[in-house]
């Protein structure tokens, strides 16, 4: 499947549910890898994102990998460092 630029949500990331957020962070992280994301919607996200999830090691990896892909170092490591310490065991965390 082409991923198109519309498929991404407008400005609104606020109050999606765990599973919508997931969907974004992969999308997100799929346009960034072909340098189309915008850097304000990957941050607005992730941000919205861990404050909404902040205990969940499957959303925290997500939101981790979406900063990798859009090249967000230090934002991919304290958010991937955060998954590990709520959740060492869990296989969603790297």
């Amino acid at each position: 499947m082409v991923q198109r630029r519309s498929d991404l949500p407008g400005e609104d990331v606020t109050g999606l549910s765990r599973a919508q957020t997931l969907d974004l962070c992969a999308r997100l992280a799929s346009y960034s890898e072909a340098d189309a994301a915008p850097k304000d919607l990957l941050s607005r996200a992730g941000v919205e994102a861990v404050q909404r999830f902040s205990d969940d090691a499957e959303v925290l990896t997500a939101v981790g990998r979406m900063f990798l892909a859009g090249e967000e170092l230090s934002d991919a490591e304290r958010v991937l460092r955060r998954a590990v310490r709520f959740a060492p065991q869990d296989p969603h965390a790297p």
